[in-house]
């Protein structure tokens, strides 16, 4: 959805944390047939289910539910086929299902902390670069029903043990995926500009702007950018200080409310690079 599309309208009532996580876990019992066990902590950040030998950590679930509350069953759907192919063996990875996702540093040092405490370490389990700032590019398997990280033995699996051809090709899979698929939304009266994909790539977008800004009429070769979250990339022009501004409160608020985050800082592309914004 649009982060420029507003609904009015009484806001229906919502479970609290723990009422969610103790019907997420309910469901995913009597779908999956599986055992499933909350291990409760302090916060919702602390508390984990776990599903057999694998973990869920329902942040952004619950993020996103208090978003949109209607799409409760969605969500619950969505999270039942992934604990299905959790429980499944795992099929070999294929390069045609590898994409780039952007997480951010403080997702980076979770995973390590959760790692070292099974005393192994990120880079065993996943393959990942720094873009700019706290921006880091992670990449994916997608099989279409869920996605997962993709380690080492994946890549090699896949055919891409080189990481300048795993990079390559994750582009590659996005570019052809975004074809015929890609949104721009322009606020009237400003640069204040949204790229808009399928709320799962498109932060993703920015390793691409090189070409998607070339059709775009409003947004200059260098644009400031912000991705508070996953499903949500907006840019403008920097010349537009009043744009900047509204980017600035968007991004945070964004960043606070929905699920998914990323960023609440702003980027700025020039050819083909990212970089922390400054303003003169």
């Amino acid at each position: 959805m649009s982060f420029f599309s507003r609904l009015f309208g009484r806001e229906p009532k919502t479970m609290d944390w723990r009422q969610f996580i103790q019907h997420f876990a309910e469901h995913i019992r009597r779908d999956c047939a599986v055992d499933a066990q909350i291990e409760w902590g302090e916060s919702l950040e602390d508390t984990v289910l776990q599903v057999g030998e694998g973990k869920l950590y329902l942040g952004n679930h619950y993020a996103r539910y208090l978003q949109s509350p209607a799409d409760l069953d969605a969500i619950l759907a969505a999270n039942t086929a992934v604990v299905r192919q959790m429980m499944a063996e795992r099929p070999q990875a294929r390069a045609e299902q590898v994409f780039p996702v952007i997480k951010n540093g403080l997702w980076l040092e979770h995973l390590r902390q959760v790692t070292q405490v099974s005393g192994t370490e990120p880079e065993e389990s996943v393959i990942y670069r720094p873009i700019a700032g706290d921006l880091v590019l992670l990449y994916m398997l997608d099989t279409g029903e869920a996605m997962r990280s993709l380690s080492r033995e994946d890549a090699v699996a896949a055919g891409l043990a080189d990481d300048a051809a795993l990079h390559h090709t994750a582009l590659a899979n996005l570019r052809q995926y975004m074809q015929g698929k890609i949104q721009i939304e322009h606020v009237e009266e400003s640069s204040l500009t949204q790229v808009l994909l399928d709320s799962d790539y498109d932060a993703s977008l920015i390793l691409l702007l090189d070409e998607i800004l070339p059709s775009d009429p409003v947004l200059p070769a260098n644009p400031v950018l912000a991705i508070p979250a996953r499903n949500v990339l907006i840019l403008c022009n920097p010349s537009d200080e009043r744009a900047i501004t509204t980017l600035k409160v968007a991004a945070a608020q964004i960043a606070e409310e929905g699920p998914y985050t990323i960023s609440t800082l702003l980027y700025q592309y020039h050819n083909g690079e990212i970089s922390l914004f400054q303003p003169h």
